[in-house]
């Protein structure tokens, strides 16, 4: 699970900084992302791309706090990722969300699946 753990944060790193070449190399081509908001699927990079360029994506260092969190392996190449997690920036909170990820693992790379979260209004 450690290599599934450096791939998760570098997958993390490369969301906050907008980096959709990474993007690309962690998350499988039918990823979806469902949160409160909606669901998105092939739109994403554009729209992260577009956010990035217009200046509107994550501006500063993004510190994510993981207050939970889980390894439910399901079989030898697939691992469901659970828990409650918040990200800061010096300037302000987005507040704290719970989240699930599916991981697979193909030949020796683990990729993300899917990622659906929702606001946590108190951590229990």
């Amino acid at each position: 699970m450690n290599e599934l753990k450096d791939i998760r944060r570098a997958w993390y790193q490369a969301f906050y900084q907008g980096d959709i070449e990474a993007l690309q190399k962690y998350e499988t081509d039918n990823f979806v992302f469902i949160s409160g908001t909606g669901i998105e699927r092939q739109n994403r990079y554009v729209n992260i791309q577009a956010r990035v360029e217009n200046g509107s994506w994550f501006k500063a260092k993004v510190f994510q706090k993981e207050q939970r969190l889980e390894f439910k392996p399901l079989s030898e190449k697939c691992c469901l990722v659970t828990g409650i997690a918040e990200a800061n920036t010096e300037q302000c909170s987005f507040g704290a969300v719970y989240f699930s990820e599916v991981w697979s693992k193909s030949g020796n790379n683990w990729r993300v699946e899917s990622l659906h979260v929702s606001n946590v209004d108190k951590v229990q």
